[in-house]
């Protein structure tokens, strides 16, 4: 079996990991995409809610129960900025794994591609030398008229 035939299995493994890779990267981006979607409502949602001004007639347990609210709202904030940032993280890592994937994939067909072109140079020798044989051989023979075979 010539050499580049021998990293056609680690060529097929590699591309099945790249591939695998590049399915986690694109649910890594998806979970990073609803995270930010998530944050983004909840900055919205709380614009929204601090702009509403009471009808003037607050009591202060219908005030303290509103100041309690908005910093819940703020606490939950915090808490999706935080997944956000991991969720990027996360995505980000992914990406690297895919580009160390990619690469690794790269390496393997050079390699088969130089494995494959230095087999063609041999085979080529190999089948010139024949030739040059052939032809000394019928260059001696050319009186008698036997072929070369």
């Amino acid at each position: 079996m010539s050499k580049s035939r021998r990293l056609d299995p680690l060529i097929l493994r590699a591309e099945e990991r790249k591939s695998a890779v590049a399915k986690e990267f694109a649910a890594k981006t998806r979970a990073l995409a609803q995270s930010e979607q998530r944050l983004a409502d909840l900055l919205r949602y709380s614009d929204e809610y601090a702009a509403v001004t009471g009808n003037g007639t607050t009591s202060p347990a219908l005030l303290a129960n509103r100041e309690a609210f908005r910093g819940t709202l703020k606490q939950a904030v915090v808490v999706q900025q935080r997944a956000v940032e991991q969720s990027r993280q996360s995505a980000e890592f992914e990406r690297s794994r895919l580009v160390l994937a990619a690469r690794d994939v790269k390496v393997l067909d050079k390699l088969a591609a130089t494995y494959r072109a230095e087999e063609r140079r041999v085979a080529e020798r190999i089948e010139q030398r024949a030739m040059d044989e052939c032809a000394a051989r019928s260059f001696g023979r050319r009186e008698e008229g036997e072929p070369c075979a």
